[in-house]
């Protein structure tokens, strides 16, 4: 006897004939065929779930393993710069040269100052002054009473011209910015209506060009201001270092014939030391107008050129200018706002660094989600793709860093791994994905 068999399931529409007496041993075998199946796509269903799900791919980028912007400590006007990007310095490596005159000479004159107190030292400790040493004070003091004249001369003569320079950049301003002013006024009373006459367009590129003068001539006054500035300062501290020069000069002739006892050689080493301070300091000063790589690396970045003041701000950049705001006329515009608002800043208001470095070593910052990065550990493997090669590297997790970064309500932190050996032509900025195990 025969029956039919119906075999529900994946083959639901597949029948059989089976013999009846057929029946157990057939289907035992179907049965631990379809247990294996069973068995063998769980364990597939569970790998993918639990391990090829859980490679999830991050964002990360090439990043120097440091980097930092160079500026020079005081402001002053930048006479050289030394290096171009893509440079390789080494520490140490000069980089760029402010103006160093002002700084050459307050060093020569506190050296000259030095080497006047080491003299009187000398006298006082010398048992006899010979006639020789005597003609020779005589005339240091003549030649300080002459250096004390042209001090104060240079004095006179640095107040004079600094006045007049910044008055003539002061009225260049003020000039401009009348200019400004009116060709602004005509805008807006003769091309704000519902007819707007042809030379319009004519008017508001004027108007871009009045306000760039107006900003040229600003820089150009704070120039001048800054080098009157600088001239005085010289000029005084000459007028200083000369009134100096010629105390101690009198000083020595007065005391020329008199013994000297222990206690004036004593004060007169005690005035070396603090005039070797001075030229110290002089000298620091002067080195500090010469920028130097703290550290060896790339150039990144030039930010400025010679002639430019710099300082520890930075320098100056400047911006297009806008001078009729957005409605005011027709949409013509020879720089149109970045972020299509009216354009309120004056041209001059950023900085930027002078120099940008960074070192040639790189490591990998990852930006993984607040889920993903709870199972991470210092020491942890990744792999690593980079996007514009497609090559294949292993990093390491060196730090998880404790800030939360909120992107429109998703969580997720930087974490920072090493790199040991980077494929050839890899470069800071480059975009990866990053992989965990």
């Amino acid at each position: 006897m025969t029956r039919t068999v119906r075999i529900r399931g994946m083959n639901a529409a597949a029948a059989a004939a089976v013999p009846e007496e057929r029946y157990p041993h057939s289907s035992v075998r179907q049965l631990v065929v379809a247990v294996a199946v069973l068995a063998t796509g769980a364990v597939v269903a569970w790998y993918t779930v639990t391990q090829v799900g859980s490679r999830s791919a991050f964002a990360g980028i090439v990043q120097p393993e440091q980097s930092m912007d160079l500026d020079f400590v005081q402001i002053g006007r930048v006479t050289q710069i030394l290096v171009k990007p893509g440079d390789h310095v080494v520490k140490g490596q000069p980089l760029a040269i402010q103006d160093t005159a002002a700084a050459t000479a307050a060093v020569k004159n506190a050296q000259a100052v030095l080497d006047a107190k080491k003299a009187r030292v000398t006298a006082l400790q010398a048992p006899i002054l010979p006639d020789s040493v005597k003609r020779s004070l005589d005339l240091q003091v003549e030649k300080a009473n002459i250096q004390l004249s042209g001090a104060q001369k240079m004095v006179k003569d640095a107040t004079s011209k600094g006045d007049a320079d910044v008055a003539q950049a002061r009225a260049a301003v003020t000039k401009a910015q009348s200019t400004l002013d009116t060709d602004t006024a005509r805008y807006r009373s003769d091309c704000t209506g519902e007819t707007v006459p042809r030379y319009c367009p004519e008017l508001q590129m004027q108007i871009q060009q009045d306000t760039a003068a107006v900003g040229t001539a600003a820089a150009a006054l704070a120039g001048k201001e800054a080098n009157a500035a600088r001239a005085q300062d010289a000029a005084n501290t000459a007028v200083a270092t000369a009134r100096t020069t010629l105390a101690m000069a009198q000083n020595q002739q007065s005391t020329a014939a008199v013994s000297a006892t222990a206690a004036d050689i004593a004060a007169a080493q005690a005035d070396v030391s603090a005039a070797q301070a001075a030229v110290d300091q002089a000298q620091s000063g002067l080195d500090a107008l010469t920028l130097v790589a703290p550290m060896a690396g790339t150039v990144v970045n030039v930010g400025g050129i010679a002639g430019e003041l710099d300082g520890p701000n930075g320098v100056r950049t400047f911006s297009g200018p806008q001078a009729v705001e957005a409605g005011d006329g027709p949409a013509f515009s020879l720089f149109p706002p970045a972020d299509g608002s009216s354009a309120t800043k004056n041209p001059g208001d950023d900085t930027q660094p002078l120099l940008s470095l960074a070192t040639s070593g790189f490591h990998v910052i990852a930006q993984v989600g607040e889920e993903a990065v709870a199972r991470i550990r210092q020491g942890d493997l990744a792999r690593i793709t980079v996007n514009t090669s497609k090559e294949v590297v292993d990093g390491t997790v060196q730090s998880i860093i404790p800030v939360p970064v909120n992107q429109g309500g998703s969580v997720s932190y930087h974490v920072r791994l090493a790199v040991h050996d980077w494929p050839d032509g890899t470069v800071p900025g480059m975009s990866l994905s990053v992989e965990f195990p």
